[in-house]
């Protein structure tokens, strides 16, 4: 018996450890949606945690879910953090919350004034959520610690 072909690699960059997984690829600051909270309650033994779980994921629940997650605009990682008891496995976690999305950004040069070069335009993202957490934006906090990759070919890792 052969060992199953490893899994292809994660966005074409080769193997890379659970860490960058966790803190580049997952989308931990997203806005959970009402599905989110039906598996957590699945997951979580602790009584009044799963009740209050339970609550956000029912249609019954809905006007609270807004109150809590929406209007807040709490992230997956907030409710993580609400509900400590909670512990789905991590595929569960990782199918829950899914990947961070590409990032959109407008070309700010043209070709008349920098034939050979490309500008974008982009404000720093980065301000207290309600719920106290500090927050800044993937690609511009990326962007701004100079963590700019610098190919040496055509390809910069990005699409147009």
């Amino acid at each position: 018996t052969s060992d199953p072909p490893p899994p292809p690699p994660l966005c074409g960059w080769g193997p890379v450890s659970l860490s960058e997984v966790l803190t580049k690829h997952v989308d931990f600051m997203a806005t959970p949606r009402r599905y989110f909270f039906e598996m957590l309650a699945f997951f979580c033994p602790d009584g009044d945690q799963q009740e209050r779980l339970e609550e956000f994921a029912s249609v019954a629940g809905r006007d609270d879910l807004y109150e809590y997650c929406i209007k807040q605009k709490r992230s997956c990682y907030e409710v993580l953090r609400d509900f400590p008891a909670a512990r789905p496995p991590l595929a569960y976690l990782l199918d829950l919350i899914g990947p961070i999305r590409p990032r959109l950004f407008s070309i700010s040069s043209g070709p008349s004034v920098a034939p050979d070069r490309l500008s974008i335009t982009a404000a720093m993202v980065a301000y207290t959520s309600k719920t106290l957490l500090e927050r800044r934006g993937v690609c511009t906090s990326f962007l701004a610690s100079g963590g700019v990759p610098r190919p040496s070919g055509p390809e910069a890792g990005l699409s147009i």
